[in-house]
This record gives C-alpha cells, sequence and structure tokens, in this order.
C-alpha cells in the first residue's frame, strides 16, 4: 500500500483488523454531504445553462423569422418605390405634352390674345408654358400681359426650369 499510495490511517486499520474510527467516518459522511452540495449546484447550473440556451435558440429564430418580413416588406416597398417613379415619370412626360401642345398654340395666335389666356393661369404655369414658345414670340406676348404679372412671369423665367 506504500507503494501505491494509499498508505493512510483508514486503509492501515483495516490491514491491522481494526475497525475504523469514528472521526473518519464522519469525514467521509462530510464529503459526500459535499459532493451531493457540489453535484446539486452543477444540477442547477446545468438546468439554467439549459434554458438560457433554449431562450437563445428561441430567440434566434424569433429575430430569423422577423428579418425575413424585413426583407419581405422591403420587397415590397422597392415594388413600390418603381411603380411611384415609373407613374411620375409618366405624369411629367403628359405634363411636358401638354405643355408643349399650349405653348405651340400660343406661337399661333394673335399676341394679345395668348396674354389674355396666359393671365389666367397661375404664373408658374405661364412661365412653363413660355419657355416652350420661341423666344421672338414669347417677347410679343410677354409684352401684352399685365405690367405686373409679366414682372412675375420674367423673374421666373430667370430661374432655372424644375
Amino acid at each position: 500500500m506504500a507503494a501505491t499510495g494509499l498508505l493512510t490511517a483508514e486503509n492501515l486499520g483495516r490491514v491491522i483488523g481494526r475497525a475504523p474510527e469514528s472521526a473518519p467516518a464522519q469525514a467521509s459522511g462530510t464529503q459526500r454531504d459535499d459532493l451531493s452540495g457540489l453535484a446539486r449546484m452543477l444540477n442547477e447550473r446545468e438546468s439554467a445553462l439549459a434554458q438560457r440556451e433554449a431562450d437563445l435558440k428561441r430567440r434566434e429564430t424569433e429575430f430569423e423569422r422577423r428579418n425575413a418580413e424585413l426583407l419581405q416588406l422591403q420587397g415590397v416597398i422597392e415594388d413600390r418605390l418603381k411603380e411611384i417613379k415609373g407613374a411620375l415619370e409618366q405624369s411629367d412626360a403628359e405634363e411636358q405634352v401638354r405643355r408643349q401642345t399650349a405653348a405651340t398654340t400660343l406661337e399661333l395666335m394673335d399676341p394679345k390674345k395668348a396674354a389674355e389666356r396666359l393671365q389666367g393661369l397661375p404664373a408658374e404655369e405661364a412661365a412653363a408654358i413660355l419657355r416652350l414658345v420661341k423666344d421672338k414670340q414669347r417677347a410679343k406676348i410677354v409684352e401684352q400681359v399685365a405690367p405686373d404679372e409679366a414682372v412675375r412671369i420674367l423673374r421666373l423665367l430667370q430661374e432655372p426650369p424644375l
């Protein structure tokens, strides 16, 4: 036993045939209590870790679900933006055609009558149409517009078109 490192008072008592003393028995009982307490603590920690792991998995699943939902909504939004941009471009093109038609009509009219028609429009719209009229004819039309309205239109004509 000495060679194996198991030479203890308890083992020596067994070899000699004595009953083990009560103190070592108490120590062994205390060791069992300590071990069972440690085992209980380990089980509690293991249980707590399992709960945390389950909670993390649940949260990860929820995150993935919400992320997929956000990606789907992003796709819907991008599609809607494309539709809106297309509609705006079409509307702008139609507006440009209407203005060009009005400008061509004004060019062919008597400048005084053209000025009368323009005065019924907002100054911004009148300026947008007059931008499309040839310079010489535009001057004749603006000359026939009331002075205060002509000033507003001329100021707008100086600004860059939108």
